[in-house]
């Protein structure tokens, strides 16, 4: 059981020093994962708004300075235990080189050296600008198909309602000028995101009770969403009545910020109103009870025994874990000193011709930074299966399989129709799993794709599991790397046709294919 004791006010500033110490530790040693998340934000259309959030923390945090007059400091061991977890969910982020999880761990650090050094009481006061920051990182992307579904149901029904004829595919909207895509930066993420960061700011300064809160965010998320769907559809009924001329329908980015700036007037009305109700509450509670009385400020105080120990095994904990994942990582970025020779397009195998040289522009899968990569095209009675693999030997930052930035199909050009899951029997009775997306480009041309990941010899197409399998492979300094396989097919809309070329394709040329993967490579093919 602890003691108690009570330091003097030299001591006090002395502690809160200490906290300021660490912190500076903490973003200077993780300087890459800051400064990665400023570029982020600085090029995001969707999260520049994240350019504020460390100022606006600041801020909040010197607005509160003055409740610590009622706080006590009570250094916690659980605070300790959370900072090494948090570590290592980030030592772990950056072994397998996801940026979010090494962004979201790097923040629960921060909020984890609050609770280690002052407590979780003093803590919870500073809880609102220490988890602001996640309202900027970018993982609120798996929102974005449910508001574009919602910005294009809402658009399409106001278009029926004012006489346009309209026809909506997915996320298009057709009208009888030309065609609108609702795509993800149209879906109004961004100022959803926008929103909340300013109604969180002003809930935290102005508004104290729970239901006017709630109250107060759940509105200005509903008025952001609004206004994106005012914004699609003033652009669309621009497009309709100049026949497509208007500057609107090429560029409408700045009058969707305008018109999001406008809205802030009824935002900061309401939550006016909100606050005088509070405040007319108050005075009630006052008037009815004389009782009632303000607490008095008192020293602040530390109280807790394990105060000397915590600072120090922050410390230690906080330079151990980066400094040994970059020493672990650069003992395995030793793997790229070796002489590697070109991947080679495999050998055909049974009644399968090739390779043969592809046109680039008939086909285009985007994975950047790459060690070794081929495409090449293999022909059967008179049908082409298109093979295109890449192998990352040693991952980093912008050098990755899974990352957000790669895709087995240029986006700009085709467009997804389905996707789902395929099962390809091989000559031996084992079954491998696929990815499989059917795509279209604006030319009615079709194509159907099957991929999966390789990481030394296990097949998976899940990239959290790729990602596991990766960590895995670096500890273990295997030099087998990291590879995707992917065929493309042209097809004619009889997907049941193309689907038995491509498993008579993988049957015959699987081994053939993973002789190729791991030629020139220390890795010895595991039995699944």
């Amino acid at each position: 059981m602890s003691s108690s004791r009570s330091f003097s006010d030299k001591s006090v500033w002395i502690h809160t020093k200490l906290l300021l110490l660490l912190l500076v530790c903490l973003f200077v040693l993780h300087w890459n994962t800051i400064g990665f998340l400023f570029t982020y934000w600085w090029d995001s259309s969707t999260y520049g708004h994240g350019i504020l959030v460390f100022p606006l923390s600041i801020f909040l945090i010197w607005k509160k300075r003055s409740e610590l007059d009622l706080a006590q400091y009570s250094p916690s061991l659980l605070g300790l235990f959370l900072f090494v977890l948090f570590g290592i969910g980030w030592w772990a982020g950056y072994w397998v080189d996801v940026a979010i999880i090494k962004q979201l761990a790097f923040f629960g650090m921060v909020g984890a050296i609050f609770w280690s050094m002052l407590g979780w009481r003093t803590t919870s006061i500073y809880l609102l600008p220490l988890v602001l920051p996640l309202f900027a990182l970018p993982l609120w992307s798996p929102l974005t198909p449910l508001l574009q579904y919602l910005t294009t149901q809402a658009v399409s029904f106001s278009l029926s309602l004012i006489g346009i004829p309209i026809y909506v595919e997915d996320h298009f909207i057709h009208i009888p000028e030309g065609k609108f895509s609702i795509e993800e930066v149209c879906a109004g993420l961004r100022y959803v995101l926008a929103a909340v960061l300013v109604a969180l700011v002003y809930v935290y300064l102005h508004i104290h009770q729970l239901r006017s809160r709630l109250v107060f965010v759940g509105s200005v998320i509903l008025l952001s969403l609004i206004v994106n769907w005012i914004r699609v559809f003033v652009v669309i009924l621009a497009g309709h009545l100049t026949n497509m001329t208007h500057s609107f329908v090429t560029d409408h980015a700045d009058f969707g910020w305008w018109l999001f700036a406008f809205t802030l007037i009824p935002i900061f009305w309401f939550g006016g109103y909100l606050v005088n109700k509070e405040q007319k509450t108050a005075r009630r509670q006052d008037a009815s009870d004389p009782e009632i009385q303000n607490d008095t400020a008192h020293n602040v105080s530390i109280n807790n025994s394990s105060a000397r120990y915590v600072f120090p095994a922050l410390l230690i904990f906080m330079l151990i874990i980066p400094l040994s994942g970059f020493y672990l990582k650069e003992r395995n970025r030793q793997v790229l000193d070796s002489p590697l020779i070109d991947l080679q397009a495999p050998k055909p195998s049974g009644q399968w011709s090739g390779p043969y040289e592809v046109q680039q522009n008939s086909v285009q899968p985007v994975f950047q930074g790459s060690d070794r990569e081929v495409i090449a095209s293999y022909k059967k009675d008179g049908n082409e299966a298109i093979l295109y693999m890449a192998q990352y030997l040693f991952q980093e930052q912008g050098k990755e399989l899974i990352a957000e930035y790669n895709r087995p199909y240029n986006t700009s050009i085709w467009r997804p129709v389905s996707n789902g899951k395929r099962q390809i029997k091989l000559p031996d009775g084992s079954i491998i799993e696929a990815r499989e997306v059917i795509i279209k480009n604006e030319q009615g041309k079709t194509q159907i794709l099957w991929y999966w990941y390789s990481i030394a010899g296990i097949n998976t197409i899940s990239p959290v599991e790729a990602k596991i399998l990766q960590m895995r492979d670096l500890l273990s300094r295997s030099k087998s790397g990291s590879t995707i396989i992917l065929l493309i097919l042209n097809t004619d809309h009889n997907t049941d046709s193309a689907r038995n070329i491509m498993t008579d394709y993988y049957s015959n040329m699987y081994d053939a294919l993973y002789a190729t993967i791991y030629k020139n490579l220390d890795f010895t093919r595991q039995s699944e």
